[in-house]
């Protein structure tokens, strides 16, 4: 199959339209993914605030925790632009922390530290 030179031209016209959509309705579905976990989290440390028992406050303060750890890793990989490398140190040292503070009602018993080497990794990398 031949196409001329103005065929090429529509046809690359068209895939980079194409590839704009589809940039564009990725941002748009991380920002309502964003949205949504804020919304989660907010219902629950709303539900904690009113609950009687202290168990359940508990139960539902650490489900809030553990929302905003996915917020984190969610924005952090958003943050770093398309495709650009992310500094590995800070990464890990923010989810680190971050999942330290989900998983344990009180923090005061749990130390990390995270010591990395220099490197960055792009959030498009193969698992």
């Amino acid at each position: 199959m031949y196409l001329s030179s103005e065929e090429r031209r529509t046809a690359g016209r068209e895939v980079t339209e194409l590839l704009q959509q589809k940039d564009i309705l990725l941002r748009e579905m991380q920002h309502r993914f964003a949205n949504s976990l804020q919304i989660i989290a907010g219902i629950l440390i709303l539900n904690a605030r009113n609950a009687q028992s202290e168990e359940t406050r508990r139960h539902l303060e650490d489900a809030h925790h553990r929302v905003l750890s996915v917020a984190t890793v969610q924005r952090q990989i958003h943050t770093s632009g398309r495709g650009e490398p992310i500094e590995l140190g800070p990464y890990l040292s923010r989810l680190c922390n971050s999942l330290s503070a989900s998983m344990v009602y009180d923090s005061r018993l749990t130390s990390l530290k995270v010591e990395a080497d220099a490197g960055t990794m792009s959030p498009d990398a193969e698992r």
